[in-house]
């Protein structure tokens, strides 16, 4: 699964990649025409999904109001029913006579025949108009609990009748029955195909217990008229009782089983009056339930409101279609009419850069337009301008090429003059030799060296080692300058001298050491250069120590030097710290501004220049540095 859908992204970007490509290859005038269009295309579809949703959203409104109206309706209706029903089966209950002629049944007693005819011509003919009176109720029937009992048409009869009823065989009949045929007299009524809803409740007599069983019953039709409609495409309803079993009627769909199943299985519909909007197989429906606390069920009605929805669809595909249409139109008409016409100067001077980019000829000029505002006119002027400038420096080009020839020239001249300066000081120290003046032969050589270093030319960095070399030479020179000796003792492991730094980076600070830190003592003293790796921000880095036992400095001092250095406070040529703020900005230049040089001082005592660069062993070019750092 997981690769598939890997296939499909990949096929998505692969796609998206190719309509990229073919829109860079797309003239500027379809480019800006397909933007404008997609921009109105946006602009319309969201308006029109907002409307469309709000048009979807009124038909479900307007199906939840439908439905609250038919709940409230048919809980009138069901509520006055079961009121109906429940105050037949209390005017039997409350009969005395009544109650006393079924005890009479009841017990075995005889009953005379002048007896039973003022019950017959009293009570029963009471009870029967009473009952004939509502047109809601069906029928009230009494039944004894056996058949030693005369009938009474339309009010008593004996027990067998009861049990010709469907539920009349039920060890307890009493409860509620629903959708049943009036089979009492089999074949004798008119109305045995009608469906009824039946009270079934015991006739009790004091001190004896029950005496027989009440039936209030009432056309299922009139309870629930919703079961036997005509709209049955859009509107049916059921009944279902604790039990999950259903009750429904003539108006009920072909497909409603699997609707009903998944309707049943929702808690919130059985357990409390509720409206619901559920989607079931593409179709959406809206659904009230009525729970009963007196029947023990539920009674439920469905509206579909899918056609309503289908027809917000079909309007909203036919308004896209449309839509769609319109901004075909509006695509070629933007892209005829108006973006060639405003692009029109834009093709004129990229034409302009074709021909000057194929025939190389910088004479052309496109003709400037004085539109104010214009924009393309502003460009072809800073065209035009820059073709006079390629040409002024075309020339200049020229003039420079013989600058520079002539300062090749001149560089082997001072070449050939640089080895003539090597080659005289070499006769002088072989002449220093022939007269064993060692002291100024040394010198010489170490002079010659210095030159030789400082005049080489390099683009990168250089190693620690060469560096090293090079402040050798120079202590010994100034050891023969000065009165005192300045020592210079070093610590630098072996694998360290290939280390990369910039070319003259060292001698500054010796020399700062030797001028404003030992020459003021006037006695001998030591120069410690002290070099070790070190971990910086998770990285090789290269320490290097150069101290002295010289004056030192005061806070105050040391202070203004490194404002100097940071370049906090402005310098001069002849300025203290120039030199060193030198080093600082080409260690920064070389490897970044988290490296640098720091300072330590106090009076008197010593003065130390730390150095922090990153470790990069080998070769001596800015490339290099930078693929190290990297």
């Amino acid at each position: 699964m997981a690769k598939k859908i890997r296939e499909k992204v990949n096929d998505i970007k692969i796609r998206k990649k190719g309509l990229l490509s073919r829109m860079k290859s797309m003239p500027l005038t379809s480019r800006f025409s397909i933007v404008i269009v997609i921009c109105m295309g946006i602009f319309v579809f969201i308006l029109s999904g907002i409307l469309f949703k709000n048009m979807k959203d009124d038909v479900i409104k307007e199906g939840y109001n439908y439905m609250k109206y038919e709940q409230n309706a048919t809980e009138g209706v069901i509520d006055q029913s079961i009121s109906s029903i429940y105050m037949s089966v209390r005017i039997f209950e409350t009969d005395d006579t009544f109650i006393q002629l079924l005890l009479s049944v009841a017990k075995g007693e005889k009953i005379a025949t002048e007896e039973l005819l003022d019950i017959y011509q009293g009570d029963v003919k009471t009870l029967t108009r009473i009952s004939a009176n509502n047109p809601l109720i069906y029928c009230v029937r009494a039944y004894g609990v056996n058949d030693n009992i005369t009938e009474m048409m339309s009010v008593l009869y004996k027990n067998q009748r009861m049990k010709k009823l469907p539920w009349g065989k039920d060890a307890d009949p009493t409860g509620w029955h629903l959708d049943y045929k009036d089979s009492v007299f089999s074949g004798l009524t008119e109305q045995e195909d009608v469906s009824l809803i039946s009270y079934v409740g015991h006739l009790d007599a004091v001190g004896y217990g029950y005496v027989g069983y009440i039936e209030s019953a009432m056309k299922m039709e009139d309870i629930f008229p919703a079961f036997y409609s005509a709209e049955k495409d859009t509107d049916w309803a059921f009944y279902m009782d604790e039990d999950k079993k259903i009750v429904h009627g003539t108006n009920w769909p072909g497909n409603a089983d699997e609707i009903v199943s998944l309707i049943s299985e929702n808690k919130k519909i059985s357990l409390e009056k509720s409206i619901i909007l559920m989607k079931v197989d593409n179709r959406m429906l809206m659904v009230f339930s009525l729970p009963n606390a007196s029947m023990k069920g539920t009674y439920i009605g469905v509206h579909d409101i899918t056609k309503a929805v289908n027809n917000v669809k079909i309007t909203r595909n036919i308004f896209i279609v449309i839509i769609m249409g319109v901004i075909a139109l509006l695509w070629v008409m933007i892209d005829r009419l108006l973006v060639r016409r405003m692009l029109r100067d834009f093709y004129e001077i990229l034409g302009t850069i074709r021909y000057v980019r194929n025939k190389g000829d910088l004479s052309i000029r496109v003709e400037e337009r004085e539109e104010e505002g214009s924009e393309m006119g502003e460009l072809a002027h800073q065209f035009n301008r820059m073709l006079d400038r390629i040409e002024e420096l075309m020339k200049e080009n020229i003039n420079r090429e013989v600058l520079i020839k002539n300062a090749g020239i001149k560089a082997l001249q001072n070449q050939i003059n640089a080895h003539f300066i090597y080659n005289v000081l070499e006769s002088i120290k072989m002449l220093a030799e022939i007269d064993e003046e060692y002291v100024i032969s040394d010198s010489i050589t170490s002079l010659g060296k210095m030159l030789r270093y400082s005049m080489k030319w390099t683009s990168g960095n250089v190693t620690l080692n060469e560096e090293m070399e090079y402040i050798n030479n120079y202590v010994a020179l100034m050891n023969l300058r000065n009165d005192f000796k300045v020592i210079l003792s070093t610590s630098i492991p072996e694998e360290l001298l290939l280390q990369q730094i910039p070319k003259m980076s060292l001698q500054p600070v010796v020399e700062n050491s030797i001028l404003h830190g030992i020459a003021p003592r006037g006695e001998d003293a030591t120069i410690y250069i002290k070099v070790r790796e070190e971990d910086k921000f998770g990285k090789r880095s290269v320490k290097i120590e150069i101290s002295d036992n010289g004056v030192g400095m005061t806070d105050e001092e040391l202070m203004k030097l490194m404002q100097k250095i940071l370049g906090e406070t402005e310098t001069n040529d002849k300025g203290h710290g120039i030199g060193l703020k030198n080093v600082e900005d080409r260690i920064q230049l070389s490897f970044g501004k988290e490296y640098g040089m720091s300072i330590m001082s106090e009076k008197g005592k010593y003065t130390k220049v730390s150095f922090e660069l990153p470790y990069i062993m080998g070769g001596n070019s800015s490339e290099k540095n930078i693929n190290s750092r990297r």
